[in-house]
Parts: C-alpha cells; structure tokens; sequence
C-alpha cells in the first residue's frame, strides 16, 4: 500500500495516512508509527517535482568516490538522500538509485562521476533492470559436474530424454516424487545451513516445521532482504534468469515437504523492479515446469520499504581492534544475527521489531502465528542442485571433512574487478583473495569478511578457513568479503559508515540499540573529528 502511493505521487501525504488508516480500522498514529521505520516512503514531497536521488553509503562507493559525487552535487545545488547500500552498487560504483513519481521502477545510476550528463535531465532517464556487471565463479570450475547454485544442474542422457518426452523439469519431478523425509535426510547428508549468515542447519527446519500437526496452517518465506552492505549474491539469483527460477523452484520443493500451502517472499525495496519477475516466473514454473505443483499453493511478493529488516540486532560492543603493529581502530560486533520475527512483523503490516516472546521458535510460531520456514534466497537456490546430485556430492565440495558443501561469497572493495564466488566451505581467505582480489596480498591492509558488522581481519589472519561452522579459529562465511588495499585505506570512513549504519538501521526496539548506536556514533565521530581523546585503559574496559 505504501509503495503504491509512492509509486503514484511520490510521498504519502497527511490524507493518505489518515484514508490507509481508516480503511485498515487503526488509528492515523498507528499508521505513522509504521511509517516512520521505513527510509523509501517519504512523508514529504521530492525535492524536485518529479525525481527522488539516493546516494549509496557502503564502503563499496565510498572507496570509488562517492564522497567527492557527493561534495559536487551540493556545489550545484542537487539534493539528494543516502542509504546504506543498494545492492546492485556494485555494477560500477558509485551508484545512486533515483525514483520518479509516477514510475513504478526504480533506476540504477552507477559510475557516477562530477559534472555527468545524466544529471542534467534526471527526469529522462531510464535503467530499471541492467545486467549485472562483475564476475561470477561457479564450482564448476573444479569439476565440470560439480552440484552448483549458478550453474543448469547436470542431466544424464535418460533424464535429458525424459524432461523432452514428458516436458517440463525432470529434477522438480524427481523432487515431487521423492519421500519428504529421504529429501530431508539428503539435506541432512550435505549439511546445507542456512546462508543468510546465521548457519542453522536447514535439515533441522524443515523437519521441525514438517513435524508440526500437518492439519495446520504453515508458511515458506523466502528471505529476499539483501541489506548487509557488500552482499550481492541474492541480487544475482534474483537477476538471473535460470537462478531465480531455480530458487522458486526450492520454495516450491520446500512447500511440499513441510506441508505449507502459501510461500511468501519479503523482497527488498532496492530490488523491486524483480517482483515482477517472480511472479511471472513462478507461474511459469507452476504451469510449465513442474505441473505436479498444487493449484492451491499460493505466491506472494512482499515489498520491503528500506530498513534492514531481517539483520543483525545490534546490541553493540566497542572494541579495540588490532589490524596491523601500527595500526589500531574501533570494531563494532553484534551479539545476536538474524531477525526473522522483524520480518514477519514486517509483512503482517506491523512494526518491523522482533517480537520480544522468544521462546517458541517460528518452526511452530512463525508469519501470523503459525509453523513457518525461513530461509535466505540462496539457500533455497542450492535445494535443486542437492536433489539431483544428492546430499553426498553437495558435501564433498568443501575443503575440510567435517564441514559442508560450499557458499556464495561477493568479493568487493579494492579488488581488480567485483566478483561473486562459490567457495567451498573451509577454504583460507588467502586462498579466496589469491584467487579473486586481482591484487598482490602483499598490497592488502586488512579485509571485512561476513558483513559491515563484523570486525577487520588482518593479515596474519589470512590463513584461516572460511565456513559457517563458528567453530575457534573460522572466519565467518556469511556473505561478502571487502578488501582494503594499503594506499586507499581509510580507518576514519570506514568506522564512520559501521557507526552510521547502525545508528540508522537501529530498528529502534530497545534502548540499548536505539540510545546507544546514536552514542556511540556521535562518540565514533567526535573521536575521529579529534574533538575527544580516550585513554588506553578506557579502551581496554571496552575490549
């Protein structure tokens, strides 16, 4: 309802929120509450007639000059926003998204640069749905069968034979045929977790939602809100072609396992010129691909407005970090990761918070209270290689036995070219950078693996594995790798950008997160401004 006002007349004005608010039975007060937690619906009119900037904020464009775009726009008087990261900014950074009123799209502005001509009739412009523009590393590149997310999966001959006899997608038929709990000891064999981060074993969520009374209600929800900065590997699934429909393809083998009748994907505002390819993939999937699908299974695209919903709680811990002998800086962590609840919430029409009750885990009291599974976009992606290959094959990707499988991992910042990897799981970063950095390791200051969130590993530490594992001595695969190279490491904007984001994407629940990220900004930048000093044995009580 929101987007669609936006999409209309560019803000939700006084009226709309009083009409939305009378038409859903709550107060205007209620109805601005939701609002607020939300950066892409203004309550304000754009700032020129018909177009609204939004400059991205991750360390991505900042290393390529956003700041200098930034200085020259309010040179020329060219107003604009900022948010913390758009996903596909790393086509050609810096990027922008603009929204015009009356357009239902969004446009990607990417290599921006002082005095560029498209600034001179933003109202014309027009790039709702480029082609992704970095490289793509498949594991197909250690063997030419291996199970892949990015890849068609591996037909034999018979299957081949029989997807053009029977029409339609011989592995989604395998899948449907299949005893639910043999797919889900398959899932089990591989070790799949869960790839937005977390690493929850998906075996274990599926059968817990499977288990519940199979008369009830139950839900599938994909998690399709990509808002860690630096993490474009769901943006790729849900841009290509034959990786989107591979990840509706898992929903759909997901729904039938478990015993759910509706699916739902919580999609980012950023990303949402594809809902209407899901959606019309999805059809074609249901009615062409895999006619085996239920005609009472229902679809629905839900759009995000901004936050980062389904992210890390920041109940945040200062701490002195060490990225090299002469180098000392601030790192800020998370305590908890992930957020589901929020989302939930989020699609329900309520306040995108966690709910605070979390004793019962949403295998039994998920979306509207009932047993729902959830999982990030790739996660669902891997489910079609996993059936056909099977769970040993998936498993025997990684580099160590005793982990699994393998992971898509966006490698960007101060590398030869952006690109997005299929690591297998217990690889050393050196390996990975060696591989994709397309720079010396020797030039390389420190890099920020698993997220914005996540403190600087330095050099020394090259040699550790990647993997979602947690174990002593990991680093955490969860979906991006920045590299900062010596001449273009800059401390001060980096920790800048970490305190803003959490400030900003504070989903503003409890005092520690909504107080103290605003703190601890403001101490961040007093700091870096040289307006405070802090003593070491003050920092080592922060440690």
């Amino acid at each position: 309802m929101f987007s669609d006002i936006v999409d209309h007349f560019g803000y939700v004005s006084d009226e709309a929120v009083a009409a939305i608010a009378d038409h859903v039975g709550a107060s205007p007060v209620n109805v601005e509450s939701v609002l607020s937690h939300y950066h892409f619906f203004p309550r304000s009119p754009p700032p020129s007639s018909k177009t609204r900037l939004y400059l991205c904020e991750s360390i991505h464009c900042l290393q390529h000059g956003q700041e200098a775009f930034m200085r020259h726009l309010e040179g020329r008087g060219i107003p604009f926003e900022t948010t913390s990261w758009l996903g596909w900014s790393v086509d050609g950074a810096p990027a922008a998204l603009l929204k015009k009123v009356g357009d239902p799209r969004v446009h990607h502005l990417t290599n921006l640069k002082p005095n560029d001509p498209r600034l001179d009739d933003l109202d014309a412009f027009e790039n709702p749905l480029p082609e992704p523009n970095f490289d793509v590393l498949t594991t197909r590149r250690f063997s030419p069968e291996a199970p892949s997310v990015l890849d068609d999966v591996v037909l034999s001959a018979e299957d081949r034979g029989e997807a053009t006899s029977k029409g339609g997608c011989a592995v989604s038929r395998k899948a449907f045929a299949m005893d639910p709990d043999e797919l889900i000891e398959n899932l089990d064999c591989a070790e799949l977790r869960g790839c937005g981060g977390a690493g929850f074993p998906t075996h274990l969520k599926w059968r817990a939602v499977r288990e519940q009374n199979p008369f009830a209600k139950k839900y599938v929800v994909v998690n399709a809100d990509e808002g860690l900065p630096s993490t474009f590997k769901d943006y790729y699934l849900l841009r290509n072609d034959r990786t989107r429909m591979r990840m509706l393809m898992g929903a759909a083998i997901a729904a039938k396992v478990v015993g759910a009748k509706d699916v739902y994907v919580y999609l980012r505002y950023e990303y949402k010129n594809i809902k209407d390819l899901l959606e019309k993939d999805f059809h074609h999937y249901r009615t062409v691909e895999n006619p085996q699908v239920p005609d009472d299974l229902t679809f629905t695209v839900v759009l995000g407005g901004g936050p980062y919903i389904a992210g890390p709680c920041p109940l945040m811990r200062a701490r002195l970090s060490v990225v090299s002998p002469r180098v000392r800086s601030f790192a800020l962590t998370s305590d908890n990761v992930g957020e589901e609840t929020a989302l939930f919430e989020s699609v329900e029409g309520n306040l995108p918070q966690p709910r605070t009750h979390r004793s019962v885990f949403p295998t039994k009291v998920g979306l509207f209270g009932a047993p729902t599974l959830i999982s990030n976009v790739e996660t669902f992606a891997w489910i079609p290689a996993i059936v056909y290959a099977g769970g040993r094959k998936f498993h025997e990707l990684a580099d160590l036995p005793d982990l699994g499988g393998a992971k898509l991992v966006s490698i960007s910042g101060d590398v030869k070219r952006p690109t997005l990897a299929a690591i297998p799981m217990g690889r050393s970063l050196r390996s990975v950078l060696e591989e994709c950095a397309g720079i010396p390791l020797q030039e390389i200051a420190a890099c920020e693996v698993g997220g914005l969130t996540e403190a600087l590993t330095s050099p020394e530490d090259f040699a550790q594995p990647l993997s979602l594992a947690f174990k002593p001595g990991h680093l955490t695969a969860g979906g991006s790798i920045v590299v900062f190279s010596k001449s273009n490491f800059d401390e001060g904007r980096l920790f800048r950008a970490k305190a803003k984001f959490y400030d900003t994407e504070s989903c503003q629940l409890c005092a520690p997160c909504r107080e103290g990220a605003k703190i601890f900004r403001n101490a961040v930048d007093a700091i870096l401004d040289d307006q405070i000093t802090l003593k070491h044995d003050t920092l080592d009580a922060y440690h």
